[in-house]
């Protein structure tokens, strides 16, 4: 119930020519109800946008990017994804992503683009800090853990996530794991 207070236009709509058909929407591109109620009440927002001029395209737009169980994820996990203007925010983006020569750099590290870890890896190196810190992470390893260019990038290729480690961080897990 704590969403009609903070969304009480839902109050207005008429429930079987506009909740209804987004609910049975949502329901067959395979979101249960129990994700249904949790998409809704984090983002209720949803339910006040047009199904045929928002939320089929933002569906349409994203399934020809990903697969169906990926958009199901998307719209659990990122639900303001399917209230953007895909042709204002998210396409230029992209084009701009697949234009940068950090797309390419990631892609010949040997990361799928199709995977998470292709989206981690790329914020690892984004940015002049996060350069830096990526840089400072391969030097820690090399020096203080004897590792080669190599075992660095097949760490990194298995999890991104430790080329954004502060110092400290590497430092306590490597001692814990082999250093004593």
């Amino acid at each position: 119930m704590a969403y009609l207070p903070s969304h009480p236009r839902v109050l207005l709509a008429d429930a079987e020519k506009t909740l209804s058909p987004e609910i049975e929407f949502f329901s067959s591109v395979g979101l249960s109800r129990v994700d249904l109620a949790r998409v809704l009440s984090f983002n209720p927002h949803l339910l006040s946008r047009s199904l045929e001029n928002q939320i089929v395209p933002s569906y349409n737009f994203l399934r020809n990017m990903i697969s169906q169980e990926n958009v199901v994820a998307v719209l659990k996990r990122k639900s303001w994804m399917f209230l953007e203007n895909h042709s204002m925010n998210v396409i230029p983006n992209i084009e701009a992503l697949r234009e940068s020569w950090l797309v390419n750099e990631v892609k010949e590290m040997g990361f799928d683009l199709k995977k998470s870890t292709f989206v981690v890896a790329l914020r690892a190196l984004c940015g002049k800090s996060s350069r830096a810190i990526w840089n400072r992470n391969h030097e820690i390893y090399k020096r203080s853990w004897g590792w080669s260019d190599d075992d660095v990038i097949s760490a990194f290729r298995k999890s991104p996530q430790c080329m954004i480690l502060s110092e400290k961080k590497i430092m306590q897990t490597m001692d814990f794991l082999f250093g004593e």
